[in-house]
């Protein structure tokens, strides 16, 4: 081993740019040689000498094979773990301007007879302290015991930082915090760790309050104390009389399996949280106390109360399962949708109804929507079947809604299994359910089942990649996509280059040629696509059914599709989902990082497109460019890399992003709120309902007349006066002549007709409408709270991770 640390890498001679190095690494020589023989020393001694023997500062401890001095016990540390397991004890004092205390403090520790032995191991954390603390710990008479450990941070964190800090270096069977001021008593530590080792508890407090004879503290620490005492103990069932206590004493390998992410005082509330949260009732004895005030150095404030308080109800409301989270994301997408719910069948959907109903029932009539977009009506009609309740079609506008807040929720397992990063899954999708296309569509009910299948083939493909799901899936998701639209087949292509770009990585190619493999992938969509086809030519004569698609295809010209779908006025995607923007810049380092993943979107956004440019349906009436609508929400996916170290941006990117998404969710507004018909009626009453005008002519966008529709009733009910659409075409050339304008239209209509949202809650108004709607508002106000306090927690977490692989402090 010694040979081992003497050289680097392959052999190699260590070399150093630090000339203290050589003497860290003789003296880790001279350990190891010291711990497997006779050399005079105690065995207790020995095995304390592991975090005694690095004297440079961190940076020179880094460069050591192994990073054997680093801030964590890193692989070389554990080679040692084993000699250091005998201690009892660990007592962690976490230290900040304490300079005319911390002798006392450290004196009355080793004052008590148990606690002063060998096998109990005090590590010292100052927290950067300025009064001259550090130079008295660094001149301690115990910087030569090798019970000690001394640490430094470089700069002021946090009492909590400081606590975590001392844990990494905890190796005691049971670990407390002991303050470095003279309030409470060291001997009351043996009465703790007594009662912890006879019941063999997991974890005890030791309570101010239950022994009558302790003094208060200042009403506003005392009664402060009580309130977050009475806090904890409803939202977590405890019955604790002191949960602020400072002396928490816990088994050393439980305290450090809970997630802290404490940076201050909330280290207390935080700890009690994930403690209460394993179902653990925390018992408590009695302990003396000495209380100060801020005139003798007492830090806490206000402010740490009420962190405190947010602390426990923020983990209270924090949950582990990313299913339940996706759960509640979907939930709080259906509430937002709910809002705009115009309880009006739009497109073929009536008929993709119909079409369940009918199958319950024996009969077969599907014609215009596929098996796979009447399934999902299925589950809702059997519903109403089992309870008897006549079917009502008005309420079963409300499954394109279920359907598209699936989506969402879809959408956050994908970015979450992705990124492994929580926080970036909530906000993303969260992102894209308010800004993006997904929420006009889920009132006009078209393309949401194609949506919904093919979010789910790529979660589907996304755990293939991860081994956490067989082929099968993928193949049964793609069976359904196949037999709910008409394009679905095409992606069949974009499943093949996922795979092959993700086994060409792994250099297993062969595996995609296996027949086995392949029978798993297809046999779903053959089998289901052939029964489908069966049944038309059964009931209709035809494996194609009756409806003809024929009469859509009016093939015009590639050009103009791929410009108009791209850059046009009326029906860009990059107008109708602003998000977009963000998202192609940052499309490059997405493709980087999760290549398979952009291969599979990518190319189904590309099939797509050359599939509809040439046809005039790109363009027809309906929001934005309606056969793009099932892969647009993907196509969002890489707005999350911007938020990754957000921090990092310049001010001026943030104020822009943010104005975009701004522009982005009003512009969902308007198409959630307005049906998309009235944009061609407006334009059908004026003459103006032309292709050609509806799609580059900015003014005749569905955004822009929504845009006058929404402001004229506003007017109308705020300021009460009207507001016209006025439409001036003029020839932009003339100017060169210096002659009048020649105009071509000059239309001028009033709005009143047109400008009330086509949304359920604003006709025929009454107390049951009412009732529902504000409690749909705050449900969907309850469940953004909870979903931004699970966003803050898990970007907390992600935080401290990456403290923790940055040196921050100096050791002994």
């Amino acid at each position: 081993m010694a040979r081992a640390l003497r050289s680097g890498r392959r052999g190699r001679p260590f070399k150093s740019d630090y000339p203290d190095q050589v003497y860290c690494l003789n003296r880790y020589i001279s350990f190891i040689i010291n711990i497997s023989g006779d050399d005079g020393r105690s065995e207790t001694n020995r095995q304390a000498m592991l975090f005694r023997v690095d004297e440079c500062d961190h940076k020179e401890h880094s460069a050591l094979p192994g990073n054997v001095c680093s801030s964590r016990i890193t692989p070389t540390c554990k080679i040692f773990q084993k000699y250091n397991m005998n201690y009892k004890l660990s007592i962690v004092v976490p230290v900040y301007n304490e300079k005319e205390t911390i002798d006392i403090m450290i004196d009355r520790l080793l004052a008590v007879p148990k606690l002063n032995t060998e096998m109990i191991q005090y590590i010292i954390v100052d927290d950067g302290s300025n009064d001259g603390t550090v130079d008295r710990l660094k001149n301690s008479r115990y910087q030569k015991d090798d019970r000690f450990i001394f640490i430094f941070h470089k700069k002021n964190q946090g009492k909590g930082s400081a606590i975590r800090t001392g844990l990494e270096r905890a190796l005691g069977q049971y670990t407390i915090i002991q303050d470095a001021d003279l309030e409470y008593d060291p001997s009351d530590i043996i009465k703790l760790w007594q009662k912890a080792e006879k019941e063999n508890l997991l974890v005890i407090y030791g309570s101010r309050n239950l022994d009558k004879k302790n003094k208060k503290g200042a009403p506003r620490f005392y009664f402060g104390g009580k309130l977050v005492t009475l806090f904890a103990n409803v939202l977590y069932g405890q019955k604790l009389t002191d949960e602020p206590t400072c002396y928490k004493l816990f088994k050393t390998d439980f305290l450090k399996s809970l997630p802290l992410a404490c940076r201050r005082f909330e280290f207390c509330p935080e700890v009690t949280a994930l403690v209460a949260k394993h179902k653990i009732s925390i018992p408590e004895i009695p302990i003396h106390y000495f209380p100060r005030d801020k005139s003798q150095g007492k830090k806490i404030n206000w402010h740490d109360g009420l962190e405190a308080l947010w602390t426990l109800l923020r983990l209270r409301l924090c949950f582990k399962s990313k299913y339940f989270i996706a759960f509640l994301i979907s939930l709080l997408a259906f509430s937002l949708y709910l809002l705009t719910w115009s309880r009006l069948f739009v497109g073929y959907e009536a008929e993709t109804a119909q079409a369940a109903n009918s199958l319950l029932s024996g009969q077969y009539e599907i014609k215009r929507a596929g098996l796979g977009a009447v399934a999902l009506y299925l589950p809702f009609m059997a519903f109403f079947k089992i309870l008897h309740r006549p079917i009502s079609f008005s309420y079963f506008t409300l499954v394109p809604l279920i359907y598209s807040a699936l989506s969402v929720g879809i959408i956050y397992l994908i970015i979450e299994k992705l990124t492994l990063r929580r926080y970036l899954a909530i906000l993303g999708s969260m992102l894209i359910a308010l800004g993006s296309i997904i929420w006009p569509y889920a009132n006009i009910g078209m393309e949401y089942q194609a949506m919904f299948w093919i979010s789910l083939l790529l979660l589907g493909l996304i755990h293939w990649e991860k081994n956490i799901s067989h082929p099968w899936l993928v193949g049964i998701f793609f069976a359904f996509l196949t037999i709910a639209k008409s394009y679905g087949l095409i992606f069949g292509l974009p499943i093949v280059l996922f795979m092959l770009v993700f086994l060409k990585s792994k250099k297993q190619l062969r595996q995609f040629f296996n027949i086995k493999f392949l029978f798993k992938l297809f046999f779903p969509v053959v089998a289901l696509y052939a029964t489908t086809m069966g049944l038309y030519y059964l009931f209709y004569g035809s494996v194609f059914g009756t409806y003809l698609v024929s009469h859509e295809f009016q093939i015009w010209s590639w050009w103009e599709g791929f410009y108009g779908i791209l850059f046009s006025f009326g029906k860009s995607i990059f107008i109708y989902s602003p998000l977009l923007v963000i998202a192609l810049i940052y499309w490059p380092q997405f493709y980087r990082k999760y290549k398979p993943t952009s291969v599979f979107i990518l190319s189904s956004f590309a099939l797509l497109m050359l599939i509809i440019a040439p046809f005039s349906y790109w363009t027809d009436e309906t929001w934005g460019v309606r056969k793009l609508v099932p892969i647009i929400p993907l196509l969002h996916l890489p707005i999350v890399l911007f938020f990754d170290n957000l921090k990092q941006r310049q001010v001026a990117v943030k104020f822009l992003a943010a104005a975009l998404i701004l522009v982005a969710i009003y512009i969902q507004v308007l198409g959630a709120s307005y049906d998309y018909g009235k944009q061609l009626t407006l334009l059908r009453n004026n003459d103006l309902d032309s292709l050609q005008t509806m799609r580059y002519i900015p003014q005749l966008s569905h955004a822009y007349l929504y845009h006058s529709f929404m402001m004229s009733y506003a007017a109308e009910k705020l300021l009460g006066q009207e507001y016209n659409f006025h439409y001036l075409e003029k020839s932009w050339f003339r100017w060169t002549q210096k002659k009048n304008e020649v105009v071509f239209h000059d239309v001028k209509i009033g709005l009143e007709d047109f400008n009330k949202p086509d949304i359920v809650w604003l006709y025929n108004t009454d107390l049951k409408k009412a009732l529902i709607f504000f409690g749909d508002l705050l449900l969907l106000v309850f469940l953004a709270v909870i979903l931004i306090i699970n966003y803050l927690n898990d970007r907390l977490n992600h935080e401290i991770i990456i403290d923790k692989e940055q040196p921050v402090f100096d050791h002994k």
